[in-house]
């Protein structure tokens, strides 16, 4: 029986050191079992008639702790066998989760206190916390989620609203032949791929991912989507300025240049820009005013110095 005894306390004793000792990190996690090497280690010398009935009495006096120690040892290997591994993801996917919301402008104090609960329950007793991890890590999906759909609305909806937009304009060309504006249609049927794709029908992110497999975004994506809605709108406004209204004059064929004189170099040619449909009407508050004056200058900001502009097309 002691020698059983021996021969059972050597086999955790390896399994203790194999699974955990020699890991720091496993040795912080699980510190209960690394404890419990003092409960075994005494029971490890070899068994002879000088040491068989002082075993045995050493281990009737402590069988309770020894029964304990067994106990904490097989509850902490069966853990690391079976639960180890989705700890960790839940670890993982938290530090994922506050660096996309940090990414994405969004309120971080929506998922800091629950970093910061995990990481308690985590360093003091992984196991007898495991109950109150996942329900964090649940609280965590939950935020995040309902991040990426509010944002997923709002992106949608300023997208749609794009496409109508380019839609518009599209019918301004509709009004004259199609070969005069070939590059402003190519350019909208662009466009209008470009923002089908934040039109986002439904949201499927995976457990323990932040990224939804469906429209192949993450949070940070549809911020980046959302501040980027003022330049899509310049754009527009730009292709809208260079809608060809007149017959284009074809290019006059060059003599060829003789006697060695010099020819003398086309002048390059200018835009005309339509600006007629980007002027006010009636009555406007003087902030709205002040807004589209700074549109607007920001607008010509991409027209060269030399172009014209036209108010009355």
């Amino acid at each position: 029986m002691v020698d059983a005894v021996r021969s059972l306390s050597k086999a955790i004793l390896s399994k203790v050191n194999q699974e955990i000792a020699l890991d720091d990190r496993m040795s912080r996690l699980f510190a209960g079992s690394i404890q419990t090497k003092a409960v075994f280690q005494p029971f490890t010398i070899a068994v002879n008639e000088a040491t068989c009935f002082s075993q045995a009495r050493t281990f009737l006096s402590q069988q309770d702790e020894f029964v304990k120690a067994v106990e904490r040892v097989e509850q902490d290997l069966d853990f690391i066998k079976t639960k180890f591994r989705e700890i960790n993801s839940i670890k993982y996917y938290l530090d994922d989760v506050k660096e996309e919301i940090i990414q994405a402008e969004c309120d971080r104090q929506l998922i800091v206190p629950i970093v910061e609960k995990f990481t308690l329950c985590y360093e003091t007793n992984v196991v007898s916390n495991y109950k109150t991890i996942q329900q964090l890590s649940q609280q965590a999906r939950d935020v995040y989620y309902a991040l990426f759909n509010g944002k997923k609305e709002v992106v949608s909806k300023l997208y749609n609203d794009l496409r109508i937009q380019a839609e518009q304009l599209r019918t301004q060309l509709d009004a004259y032949p199609k070969e005069w504006n070939a590059a402003l249609y190519s350019n909208i049927a662009e466009f209008d791929r470009s923002c089908k794709r934040y039109e986002i029908t439904r949201v499927d992110i995976p457990q323990y991912e932040i990224r939804c497999r469906k429209c192949g975004f993450q949070l940070r994506d549809l911020t980046y989507a959302e501040n980027m809605v003022p330049q899509q709108e310049q754009k527009l406004l730009l292709w809208q300025t260079e809608i060809v209204t007149l017959k284009p004059t074809p290019p006059q064929p060059q003599p060829n240049p003789g006697g060695g004189r010099p020819q003398p170099q086309p002048q390059p040619r200018h835009k005309t820009r339509a600006m007629r449909s980007h002027l006010p009407q009636g009555k406007m508050s003087v902030s709205d005013y002040r807004l589209w004056l700074t549109q607007q200058m920001s607008l010509i900001k991409n027209f060269s110095a030399t172009d014209e502009l036209d108010f009355n097309n």
